[in-house]
């Protein structure tokens, strides 16, 4: 995995994610439990429409998913992604557990890229509030910046848990993607968690832009799945545990873009 940077100075990068903010609603995919698949989509079981591709399903017109219809483009776990990839919406987590859907702090988009690399782009805003303590100086001199740990999650959704009698924000999410089974997070560079992703740098104005390739998972690994925007550094390494990244801030389910 590599990654690269879209302008770091404060200038450039405020304008690459202008107008995405507290105030943005920002409208995710849709949602296939509830939403109509049209021509192209995929379902497992249930009925699916002209040109869909169906596992122990019937074909016909319309199609039925899990108890209601999906949009045009639309896919359910382990079914095909379309040309524009996949998106996840961040919405804003509590400390006491709440997920905001009314409101988008930006989004983190997977495309397919050449040679088998995904290509990776999270665009954020309104992160000014809840930025990270620990600022860091912009390598022009422009500015200062705050790193936050950006993770893909093997957990569906973003709903609170409780662990030994207290809450935990967005713990439905579960833990860092890791399908080999390394039990180890060393960051994007590592061995370890194919979840890990670079730190997203948050300026001051609350904006921050993180771009990335990597061939560690594929689109078809990531449908249901989730990011997550934590409130510190990650150091890539296991002390502490997940490099420090330390509480959920912003959660989002990995869904199909359109």
């Amino acid at each position: 995995m590599r990654q690269t940077t879209i302008g770091w100075t404060m200038v450039a990068l405020a304008a690459a994610v202008a107008g995405c903010s507290t105030s943005a609603v920002t409208r995710p995919a849709s949602a296939v439990a509830s939403g109509v698949s049209g021509v192209g989509s995929a379902v497992v079981g249930g009925v699916a429409g002209a040109g869909s591709a169906v596992a122990g399903g019937v074909a016909g017109a319309g199609s039925a998913v899990a108890g209601g219809v999906a949009g045009a483009g639309s896919a359910v776990a382990g079914a095909a992604v379309g040309p524009a990839g996949l998106v996840a919406v961040l919405r804003p987590v509590s400390s006491a557990g709440a997920v905001d859907t009314s409101v988008s702090l930006g989004k983190v988009s997977f495309k397919q890229g050449a040679g088998g690399q995904l290509n990776v782009l999270a665009q954020v805003g309104g992160i000014s509030s809840i930025a990270g303590q620990e600022a860091m100086q912009v390598a022009d001199g422009q500015g200062v910046f705050y790193p936050h740990g950006l993770h893909v999650h093997s957990g569906g959704s973003c709903a609170a848990t409780t662990q030994d009698g207290k809450v935990v924000p967005a713990g439905a999410a579960g833990p860092h993607f890791d399908p080999a089974s390394t039990n180890s997070h060393k960051g994007p560079q590592g061995a370890g968690h194919a979840g890990d992703l670079p730190n997203i740098r948050i300026l001051n104005d609350g904006t921050g832009i993180m771009e990335t390739t990597t061939n560690r998972f594929t689109l078809g690994d990531l449908v249901g799945k989730t990011v997550i925007l934590h409130a510190n550094a990650d150091n890539y390494t296991d002390t502490p545990v997940n490099g420090g990244s330390g509480a959920r801030i912003a959660c989002g389910v990995i869904e199909p873009a359109r």
